[in-house]
C-alpha cells in the first residue's frame, strides 16, 4: 500500500507544493494531484532554495507536466539545477584529490554525506544539493591531515568567521568538531575529527567505519562510505541536532527509507538501539511519513506512540519546519535556550551525552549572567 504526503498542520500552500514535488521522487508514495491555486511563486522559490531542494524539485517536475509554473520560476529552477550540477562536479574532483592525498599519507579518511550520499542513494551526484565537503579523520591524525590540506593548496579558515587563519591556528576547540579549509576556487572543506558536536553521539573514528567495508564509485574512484544502517543513524542524529529545519535533511532519510525493505528498516532500528539513538531515528522516520507519506513498519508507529520524548521531538521539529531555515548558524554557538536544551536532552539517555549537554547549557547560562555584569562594571 502507498501513502500520500501529509502536510503538518499550519503549512501554507507553498510548503505543501514543495513537499509533494519532493515526494514525487519516492517510489512507494502515490502521486497526489497537485494544485497551484493560491501559490505565491516567489515564496515557493525562496522556500526551495532555503530548504536546499531545488535539484529535487526540478527533476520531479517532469512527473507533473501539467503544473502551470510561471516561466520565470521555471528558469530560476533550471539555473539552480545547472549550477548545482557544476558544484557537484567541482566538489567530486576536490573530494577524490583530498582522499587520495590523505591515503598516500596513510591517513584513513571517510567522506560524509555530500556527493557520495547523492551517488549512492540518489543515483546521480547532481540530484542532491551540493554544499561543503565533509571528511572524517581520526583525532590522532588531525594534525597531519591539516598539514596535507595545506600542502595541497587549501587555505585554513576560522570556523566562526571563515577568515583565513595563520599559524599556529589557535581557535576555541570546545564548540566545534572540525578544521575548515577553502580551495582557491571557493569550495569549503570541513575536516572532521568527530561526527557530532556532542562527542557521545556515534563516537566512531574513520578507521572503524572504513573497516566495515562499504564503498561508492565516483567515476574511476572508489571511496569509502558508511554502511546504510549506520548512514541512516548518522543522518537522523544530524537532522535531530538541527531540529530538522531543512526539508533536504528529511528528504535524505525519506530516500533511504523509501528504497529499503521493512527488514532493512528493522536493522536500522537495531543499529540505533546499539548506539542508544532510537529516539532520533524514530523521529526521522515519523517526519518522513508525515511530510512525504512514506509507509513504515508497524513497530515504528508503536515506538513513537509509546514515547513521550519522541512525540515531543516530532512536535518541535514540525514547528521548526514551519518556521523555516531562516537563520541556521554554521556553528551552533553556546547559548542557553530552555526549549532547545530540553529538546536535546531527549535525543539519548547516555550519561556522557547528558553530561556534555548539561555542561554546555550551564556554561552558556553562566556567560549570559556574567557578561552583562562585566559590561556594567
Amino acid at each position: 500500500m502507498t501513502n500520500q504526503p501529509l502536510a503538518p498542520a499550519g503549512e501554507g500552500p507553498e510548503q505543501r507544493l514543495l513537499a509533494r514535488l519532493c515526494a514525487a521522487g519516492l517510489i512507494r508514495v502515490s502521486g497526489e494531484p497537485v494544485t497551484v491555486e493560491g501559490i505565491d511563486w516567489q515564496r515557493f522559490l525562496a522556500l526551495a532554495r532555503n530548504h536546499r531542494v531545488v535539484p529535487v524539485v526540478w527533476r520531479n517536475l517532469a512527473k507533473h507536466p501539467g503544473i502551470a509554473i510561471p516561466p520565470e520560476i521555471m528558469r530560476e529552477l533550471r539555473q539552480g539545477h545547472e549550477q548545482n550540477a557544476l558544484s557537484a562536479m567541482r566538489a567530486t574532483a576536490h573530494l577524490i584529490k583530498i582522499v587520495d592525498a590523505l591515503g598516500a599519507a596513510k591517513i584513513p579518511a571517510l567522506p560524509l554525506k555530500g556527493v557520495c550520499l547523492a551517488a549512492l542513494y540518489f543515483g546521480d551526484i547532481a540530484a542532491r544539493h551540493t554544499g561543503d565537503i565533509d571528511i572524517l579523520v581520526a583525532p590522532a591524525h588531525l594534525a597531519r591531515a591539516n598539514s596535507v590540506m595545506r600542502e595541497l593548496g587549501y587555505f585554513r579558515v576560522s570556523n566562526q568567521t571563515r577568515v583565513v587563519m595563520h599559524e599556529p591556528f589557535d581557535e576555541n576547540m570546545y564548540f566545534r568538531l572540525h578544521s575548515m579549509f577553502v580551495s582557491p576556487d571557493g569550495v569549503v572543506i570541513e575536516l572532521h575529527f568527530q561526527l557530532h558536536f556532542n562527542p557521545a553521539v556515534l563516537p566512531l573514528d574513520a578507521s572503524q567505519i572504513i573497516g566495515l567495508g562499504t564503498n561508492v564509485q565516483l567515476g574511476k574512484a572508489s571511496l569509502p562510505v558508511m554502511p546504510t544502517p549506520l548512514q541512516f543513524v548518522f543522518l537522523a542524529t544530524h537532522g535531530a541536532r538541527h531540529e530538522w529545519e531543512r526539508l533536504q535533511w528529511i528528504y535524505d532519510v525519506a530516500v533511504l527509507a523509501d528504497r529499503a525493505s521493512e527488514e532493512e528498516i528493522r536493522q536500522w532500528l537495531t543499529t540505533a538501539a546499539e548506539h542508544r539513538l532510537t529516539n532520533p531515528v524514530i523521529q526521522a522516520l515519523i517526519l518522513a511519513e508525515r511530510v512525504f507519506g512514506l509507509t513504515l513498519p508497524a513497530e515504528v508507529s508503536r515506538l513513537y506512540r509509546n514515547s513521550l520524548r519522541i512525540r515531543y521531538m516530532v512536535r518541535r521539529a514540525e514547528q521548526a519546519m514551519l518556521r523555516g531555515p531562516t537563520n541556521i548558524p554554521h556553528e551552533p554557538e553556546p547559548t542557553f535556550k530552555l526549549g532547545r536544551r530540553l529538546y536535546r536532552m531527549c535525543v539519548t539517555s547516555r550519561p556522557a551525552y547528558l553530561w556534555h549537554e548539561f555542561r554546555n547549557g550551564f556554561g552558556a547560562l553562566v556567560s549570559r549572567v556574567v557578561k552583562p555584569r562585566a559590561a556594567l562594571t
